[in-house]
């Protein structure tokens, strides 16, 4: 078992047909005769709102150059993280697939 990090999981099923997700993190598990994701979240690509997640990491990118009174690194630092996480996601779909 072993932590993963924000960003694309591809799964190839048993006849070879493949999607690809995005995950929070998580933690994997690979036994003889299985693979198991644990995440908290899941979401296939093709569901991810790309323009939504360019808004997210510019506004966490806004949120770390502006550093306010009650400015919380970790937290702005996590956000751009996992959006540019999903970006990630989608141009990985976008390069397999030609759409996004």
């Amino acid at each position: 078992m072993t932590d993963l990090k924000p960003g694309p999981v591809r799964v190839i099923k048993q006849g070879g047909e493949e999607d690809i997700f995005y995950i929070s993190g998580g933690f994997i598990e690979v036994q003889p005769n299985m693979v198991k994701v644990l995440a908290d979240t899941a979401t296939r690509a093709k569901d991810i709102d790309a323009a939504a997640a360019q808004a997210a990491v510019k506004a966490a990118e806004k949120a770390l150059h502006e550093k306010g009174a009650d400015f919380d690194y970790g937290s702005a630092s996590a956000r751009l993280a996992e959006a540019a996480a999903q970006l990630r996601t989608i141009e990985q779909l976008r390069k397999k697939y030609g759409r996004g």
